[in-house]
């Protein structure tokens, strides 16, 4: 029973959506991450979301391909619920 309830804590939050984000000039991925989900009460790694939505944005055309974004570049934002 307690490996069970060890693995169950190790495994991380899944986002519940995806939200498209244009970014604008002088935001940050972990600025627009915590923006996205500031009335959320789930506890959520921000590095593990920032991975996410590399990950997800890079599936997208003209999605971002890394941590370094631009203006006009497209994010998929992952939202926890």
């Amino acid at each position: 029973m307690a490996v069970v309830g060890m693995v169950y804590w190790l495994t991380p939050v899944q986002p519940s959506s995806y939200k498209l984000h244009v970014v604008r000039g002088g935001e940050t991925l972990n600025g627009i991450i915590l923006d996205a989900n500031k009335n959320t009460d789930v506890n959520y790694d921000i590095r593990e979301a920032a991975a996410t939505a590399v990950a997800e944005s890079k599936k997208m055309e003209g999605g971002a391909t890394g941590y370094l974004i631009k203006p006009g570049d497209k994010v998929a934002v992952p939202i926890y619920r």
